[in-house]
């Protein structure tokens, strides 16, 4: 089904961001309610596409299927994305939200975010003592850039009585 906007209904989650042996690999799921599989990803990094990712998609996700039952091809909705970077891409990207569009029947899903955290500023241990939930500030981060059109050249003032759960991916 698609959306008002023309994005077709998903679900998504970027499970982790790492660099190793020259390499950035994204980790994640995602899933459409009626579209297929993943066919394609979009990725942006710090404002900058790149291209040459290698992508393997279907993989395994039991889990997955087990708690979002009607979404398509839940049990295989895995991916791994991964891509040289030399040095000096990584210096430049250290600390910035990867952001990853799914592509179902030529038409892109709902933003997953992440974080590349190499050398970020740790994760507040009053956030880290409340069991985690400090990453459900990648999913609104999301929200923020997808349907905020939040720019990187942009300030956010967050006012609230929390930690700082939806600040923290946009420091």
């Amino acid at each position: 089904m698609p959306l008002s906007d023309g994005r077709i209904a998903s679900r998504g989650w970027i499970e982790s961001v790492h660099y190793s042996g020259s390499r950035l690999t994204v980790e994640g799921w995602s899933a459409s309610y009626a579209h297929g599989p993943v066919s394609d990803f979009l990725i942006n990094i710090n404002g900058r596409g790149f291209d040459g990712w290698h992508a393997i998609r279907a993989l395994p996700s039991p889990d997955v299927a087990a708690v979002y039952p009607d979404l398509a091809f839940a049990n295989n909705c895995r991916f791994s994305l991964s891509l040289p970077l030399s040095p000096e891409d990584i210096s430049w990207i250290k600390g910035a939200l990867v952001l990853v569009y799914p592509v179902f029947s030529e038409r892109l899903g709902h933003l997953l975010v992440g974080m590349f955290q190499e050398d970020r500023a740790p994760v507040p241990a009053e956030l880290a003592l409340t069991g985690g939930d400090w990453e459900r500030g990648n999913e609104f981060a999301a929200y923020f850039i997808e349907y905020g059109e939040l720019k990187p050249t942009e300030d956010v003032l967050d006012i609230g009585s929390g930690f700082g759960r939806m600040a923290y991916p946009l420091t």
